[in-house]
């Protein structure tokens, strides 16, 4: 009898054992399948709800707009105010918003992101949530910014919204200052999968041409980055992500040596166009642009683009864009004094 159990015992683990590495061996074979529009995610390893009604799983009829944030990052907490608008306006029609984040080394960790939550409850109501910790393939990162969704993407870039359907499909992925739009389409029944799923594959485009053109700014090799730049700016300017382009208008001005001018007009077109398609409405991109205009030397435009960025910045990145824009003014003050008398 004493074997018998035994024996039983020893199948038990063995099951276990297999159950677990199957689990394992599933998630990894996730991760190394690169995320695509039309692909069914799992529904949230939520730990805690902090705010909002709990939620089990995707329900049809239902839309999901999932953003990424964390304490630390300025941009995510100046697309709140966005989200919360989204969830106002679009909730009668089945729009449900939910933030999600989990531990960092960074501090966000969840005594402080409650503090956080508790301070704005009269702000930001939508569903937020903690999550389980979100581990790099070779577990040297934590944080939210290495979720499973984010390294199929192949990217820790924040902020970052997922709108998904209520299946679970994937809808879109970008900056959640963009995302509307897709929501108008779906609720009009307008949105078109096949047309969703080939623009995401542009992006992926799109983002190996901008590796191509860094690597010509760097070797000073000009001709070849202002072909690189036209042909992103004509063939991708409605499916990549606006960070593509205010990227590399911001790798102009650190290029060595000196770039030519046709080439600094097509970096001020891509800031433009990443202000334009979140919005005017993402502080990154309007100080992304100040930052472009003012080497170009525009400090008018600079410090226009950079009055913006601060009426829908916050925190430390508002802090850090008020003194450019001081910056901006001061040298922009002989100019004025010397046209005074003339």
């Amino acid at each position: 009898m004493c074997q018998l159990r035994a024996t039983v015992r020893h199948r038990l683990f063995l099951l276990l054992i297999a159950l677990l590495w199957g689990s394992g061996n599933s998630r990894a074979q996730t991760l190394n399948q690169p995320l695509a529009v039309r692909d069914t995610l799992p529904f949230l390893n939520v730990q805690e709800w902090l705010q909002g009604d709990p939620i089990e799983n995707w329900q049809e009829g239902q839309y999901y707009l999932i953003d990424l944030w964390a304490t630390w990052c300025t941009p995510c907490l100046a697309s709140m105010p966005l989200l919360q608008s989204l969830q106002d306006r679009y909730r009668g029609d089945g729009l449900v918003v939910i933030g999600i984040t989990s531990e960092d080394k960074w501090g966000n960790e969840l005594p402080a992101v409650k503090n956080f939550v508790d301070g704005r409850k009269n702000k930001i109501k939508y569903r937020l949530a903690w999550l389980s910790p979100s581990l790099s393939s070779d577990k040297k990162l934590q944080g939210i910014f290495v979720h499973d969704w984010m390294q199929r993407l192949g990217t820790m870039s924040l902020p970052k919204a997922f709108l998904l359907d209520g299946q679970g499909r994937l809808l879109w992925v970008g900056n959640p200052h963009s995302v509307e739009p897709r929501i108008q389409a779906l609720l009009s029944g307008n949105f078109d999968m096949a047309r969703a799923r080939l623009e995401f594959q542009q992006s992926r485009a799109a983002k190996d041409l901008r590796g191509q053109f860094d690597a010509a700014v760097a070797g000073q090799q000009w001709d070849e980055a202002s072909s690189l730049a036209r042909r992103l700016l004509s063939d991708y300017a409605e499916v990549a992500d606006p960070k593509l382009f205010t990227g590399l208008a911001l790798q102009l001005t650190k290029a060595e040596g000196e770039v030519p001018s046709p080439l600094f007009d097509l970096a001020v077109r891509a800031a433009q166009l990443a202000v334009s398609a979140t919005r005017f409405e993402a502080p990154g991109h309007l100080d992304g642009l100040a930052s472009v205009l003012a080497a170009r030397g525009d400090l008018v435009g600079a410090a226009l683009a950079e009055m913006r960025a601060i009426t829908v910045s916050e925190g430390k990145m508002k802090i850090e864009q008020q003194e450019k824009l001081q910056q901006y003014l001061q040298a922009l003050a002989p100019a004025a004094e010397e046209e005074k008398h003339e």
